[in-house]
């Protein structure tokens, strides 16, 4: 459904009219646009395993009531911080087969690039994690926890563990604590002490310029997080789980907070909003660390280097 004959047509005419020496597509949804038989270097970016991500999220999603959402209603075993890994998913074959008809398969996480290579018997695989340009924007860390969400149900589900596993004990001991929840799941649950939600942030300076910190307390994930990338370049330090931490820039009591545990979250959430100074440092070196080592000249290297060496099928 996503490649319909008119469309490769399209495409194909477009790649004569100007002569193209290299193609490249996002996501294997896309993968059929591009001919078997090329005379181009082909290039597939796998910012996400689809069917993996799809799978995974069917089994949330079949599990939840219908929108708005409310946390008290939830069935516990939802927010078991192994839920989804217990299930063992895959990725389809017929996603590998779609990256072997390119010359190479960009992978935005190392454990994801090894998964394609050990699937796959004709693409070259490489990794290159996401790039953002850093921003100075005059932070004060003097405002509320930030938690930007997307579509993914993955978001929904890191909420509702953190509003049910850890923010009770946030709430005992720092009663003040106040947490702006933005995007799509916003206008979506059914509103939580300590949480404000804020489904449109005109200016994604305004969410972090007064920013604490943010929380991304991601259960289940494919690809890699954009936020903590993101707030971690605006000068916003981050706190994790494990499993966000594992493909994130972020290094423990350096640049960021990594929980192994609903505790453990709470703990550094609770730390963090009485330490201006830490708030501080922290968010500091998250902006020094993107800027050194996920600045956007790195990925245009990577891809330079790519097509130039890359050959045509």
């Amino acid at each position: 459904m996503h490649t319909p004959p008119g469309m490769r047509r399209w495409l194909r005419a477009q790649i004569r009219h100007v002569g193209a020496t290299a193609v490249l597509v996002s996501y294997a949804r896309w993968g059929a646009l591009v001919p078997r038989h090329h005379g181009f270097i082909a290039v597939i970016d796998s910012t996400d395993l689809l069917s993996l991500n799809r799978h995974m999220s069917r089994y949330i999603e079949d599990r939840l009531p219908r929108p708005p959402i409310d946390p008290a209603t939830i069935d516990s075993v939802l927010l078991d911080e192994c839920f989804v890994d217990s299930q063992a998913f895959e990725v389809d074959p017929s996603e590998f087969r779609t990256f072997d008809r390119f010359d190479h398969t960009i992978a935005i996480a190392e454990d994801e690039a090894a998964h394609i290579r050990a699937h796959t018997r004709k693409t070259a695989v490489v990794t290159m994690p996401m790039t953002s340009s850093t921003h100075e924007i005059g932070n004060t860390w003097n405002g509320p926890a930030v938690f930007p969400t997307g579509p993914t149900v993955f978001n929904l589900q890191g909420y509702l563990w953190f509003v049910g596993r850890v923010l009770p004990t946030i709430r005992e001991q720092v009663p003040d604590f106040e947490l702006r929840m933005t995007g799509w799941w916003a206008e979506r649950v059914v509103p939580e002490p300590n949480v404000v939600a804020v489904p449109f942030i005109p200016s994604i300076t305004d969410l972090y310029a007064d920013a604490r910190f943010l929380v991304c307390p991601l259960l289940t994930l494919t690809g890699q997080q954009v936020k903590v990338v993101e707030a971690m370049a605006h000068g916003v330090a981050p706190i994790v789980t494990a499993k966000v931490a594992t493909r994130s820039p972020i290094e423990h009591g350096r640049n960021g907070l990594i929980a192994t545990s609903a505790e453990g979250f709470a703990e550094h959430v609770i730390a963090l909003w009485q330490d201006a100074e830490r708030r501080a440092e922290l968010g500091q070196a998250a902006r020094l660390t993107v800027e050194t080592t996920c600045a956007p000249q790195q990925l245009v290297l990577g891809l330079d280097l790519l097509l130039t060496k890359g050959q045509p099928g």
